[in-house]
């Protein structure tokens, strides 16, 4: 087994619209004067890696055209600072653009930490500030984010290479089982299981999940690469745990990487609502975003420490 100090993250867009409406029965208000214009952000903080990958735009209304409205912000009007909140030190982040056309989709315009003399460490607090300028209006937005602790990791996976649903010689099913030292403070864990050989040959057809043609796992590639198991409401103590993966996650042969991180709260609590803001008596709500002032989405930390996994036919 490979152990790495990397992270792959599920794709989550959240071009977030302003606001709904809507008293019991699922009905989205489109009207202009219900839209608030606000400042979104989708950010993460890895330990040990360098600041990157911050996303910043705004909200829209749902009753306007995106073509007709910009999305982003413009560099030269907006400040993204990033502020360890222990020693004090301030940073302030540049704006990437993507150089080919062909990459110019919009996860690959973030902010990122061009410099030295400053990293993401295990258990201290960041504050993220941002302030920015759409349509003749100044928008500010902050969060702040505590790194989990440095304790958790991988201990062990139970097995390097599986056959597809494989028994084990009681009869049993078998599948992989990830332990791990959990983070003291911490309730959050979450796999990110990519297939690393997502060819369409190497689809499992033969599954008992769902059928797919050859043609439908070319239309879904990307979806069907990604899949995730979450632990969450674990103890805040310190101590080991154990993930069962189970085999709805692995949709292809061959090898695997499996990401294991430590989520703070900000980040938990947004990764178990955004895609649930209907309630059962049909009102909307918004999903959790600890965000103070003009701002909407995620701004979280994570440890990680990655495995590699094989299932053979």
């Amino acid at each position: 087994m490979k152990y790495d100090k990397h992270i792959c993250f599920l794709p989550v867009m959240i071009l977030l619209t302003g606001l709904v409406g809507g008293c019991g029965k699922g009905v989205v208000s489109v009207a202009g004067d219900s839209y608030e214009m606000k400042i979104v952000i989708e950010g993460y903080l890895k330990a040990g890696m360098p600041v990157s990958g911050i996303h910043v735009s705004r909200n829209f209304p749902l009753d306007q055209s995106l073509r007709d409205l910009p999305l982003l912000p413009d560099p030269s009007r907006t400040e993204v600072t990033l502020i360890d909140m222990e020693s004090g030190q301030s940073v302030q982040l540049t704006f990437h653009q993507p150089d080919n056309p062909e990459d110019r989709w919009f996860h690959n315009y973030y902010w990122e930490y061009t410099g030295t003399g400053f990293g993401i460490q295990c258990g201290r607090t960041y504050r993220m500030e941002v302030a920015a300028v759409f349509d003749g209006t100044s928008l500010f937005a902050a969060a702040e984010t505590t790194v989990p602790s440095r304790e958790f990791g991988v201990r062990h996976v139970n097995h390097d290479t599986l056959q597809y649903r494989e028994y084990n010689n009681k009869g049993e099913m078998a599948c992989f089982i990830v332990e791990f030292d959990r983070a003291p403070g911490c309730d959050f864990y979450l796999a990110c299981i990519r297939a690393l050989d997502n060819r369409v040959e190497n689809f499992i057809y033969d599954n008992p999940f769902a059928e797919y043609s050859e043609q439908d796992v070319a239309d879904d590639l990307t979806d069907l690469t990604f899949e995730s198991e979450v632990l969450v409401n674990m103890s805040l103590e310190g101590g080991v745990s154990r993930m069962h993966l189970l085999w709805n996650n692995f949709r292809f042969y061959h090898d695997y990487e499996i990401v294991m991180m430590a989520g703070d709260k900000n980040y938990k609590d947004f990764y178990m609502t955004y895609d649930n803001v209907q309630e059962m008596d049909g009102n909307y709500h918004e999903p959790r975003f600890h965000l103070e002032g003009d701002g909407i989405g995620v701004f979280g930390s994570v440890v990680t420490d990655t495995v590699h996994v094989f299932v053979k036919k």
